[in-house]
């Protein structure tokens, strides 16, 4: 029963959001991290992923990729455009115990940039 206790918990952790910054080119073995790109004053491409997990995870994702929007607006002050959600198996998994890393990549618009919608698009599809 233990055992099963310490798999559990240990599947709980390996399912949360990283803080591993995958610009570095440092390898994160759980497969998560994040990745910035300023496009522009107050925008920003940002995209995560969560460390794997037996399940996708997309509330982990979500509030991962928030985080950043937040500290990099300085505020919560953002819109989200472009955005993109998915998982994918980080391994092909043997038994039952699967290793499933969930992203989320998109744009965020800080308040701050005073720029519309459109003009944030016309900006992010020159890249």
């Amino acid at each position: 029963m233990r055992a099963i206790g310490l798999i559990v918990a240990a599947a709980l952790l390996c399912g949360c959001a990283s803080s591993h910054n995958t610009a570095t080119g440092e390898a994160n073995l759980l497969g998560g991290g994040y990745y910035v790109s300023r496009v522009h004053d107050g925008v920003f491409q940002i995209s995560v992923k969560t460390n794997w997990a037996p399940w996708s995870n997309s509330m982990a994702a979500q509030s991962s990729w928030r985080d950043r929007a937040r500290a990099l607006c300085g505020s919560d002050r953002f819109r989200e455009l472009e955005v993109r959600e998915g998982s994918y198996d980080q391994v092909q998994s043997v038994g039952l115990l699967r290793q499933i890393v969930t992203t989320r990549d998109g744009y965020a618009v800080c308040e701050s940039s005073k720029l519309s919608d459109e003009d944030a698009l016309a900006l992010i599809r020159k890249r």
